[in-house]
């Protein structure tokens, strides 16, 4: 069962074939379950949009195991009193000191720093309550090859925030995780206060 097909694609038995941007993606979904693509080409397996208060996490919970790839596309704003937030990330619910990485960031002058055995990754940063008004930011997370059960499990992540008026600053990030699982659940978690009401988080599979 297919739903959100869009209007220029055709779906023959098991197969899927979509096409975007003047390519054809071809997908063999064996059946399971139902998928959606949107105008990028990519599968959207789940978006979470915040509502009214703010929330203290955005979780992606029962993630499916038949894609190759996963993307995460974050857009929005914390309610910290302070100009800027950090965007943690953990996989499967692990709250253990099994996350490496590394960031490389321009703001102002140029910073790196690498992280050992954390208890998450620190995947982005985003403008916070104490940046311009009405500015919200936009963060990237690559998962290679997640649902393999062999090798522990790699990010990279990519995002800039504007967190005033004449302040900008541009964060890379590349992350381990130390687990053989197949990831099924991505947690984001502000790393003070709460996301903020509309901030936007959208899961893409890719094959």
């Amino acid at each position: 069962r297919f739903t959100g097909i869009r209007e220029d694609s055709t779906c023959i038995g098991n197969i899927f074939a979509g096409k975007s941007f003047g390519n054809t993606v071809n997908v063999d979904m064996r059946g399971q379950g139902s998928i959606n693509l949107d105008n990028t080409g990519l599968f959207v397996i789940g978006t979470v949009l915040v509502g009214v208060g703010g929330s203290a996490s955005i979780v992606f919970s029962g993630i499916p195991q038949n894609f190759r790839n996963l993307e995460i596309r974050l857009k929005g704003r914390g309610d910290d009193p302070g100009t800027s937030i950090l965007v943690l990330l953990r996989f499967n619910a692990d709250a253990g000191a099994n996350y490496d990485h590394a960031f490389m960031q321009q703001y102002g002058v140029y910073g790196a720093a690498t992280f050992f055995a954390a208890n998450e990754i620190r995947a982005g940063v985003i403008v916070a309550a104490g940046g311009p008004a009405n500015s919200s930011d936009e963060l990237g997370i690559q998962i290679g090859d997640y649902a393999n059960v062999v090798s522990h499990k790699t990010l990279r992540a990519s995002g800039g925030f504007k967190d005033g008026a004449a302040s900008i600053g541009l964060r890379h990030v590349v992350g381990w995780w130390r687990n053989v699982a197949g990831i099924t659940q991505i947690t984001l978690l502000p790393g003070a206060g709460l996301f903020a009401q509309n901030t936007v988080a959208t899961l893409y599979g890719l094959m």
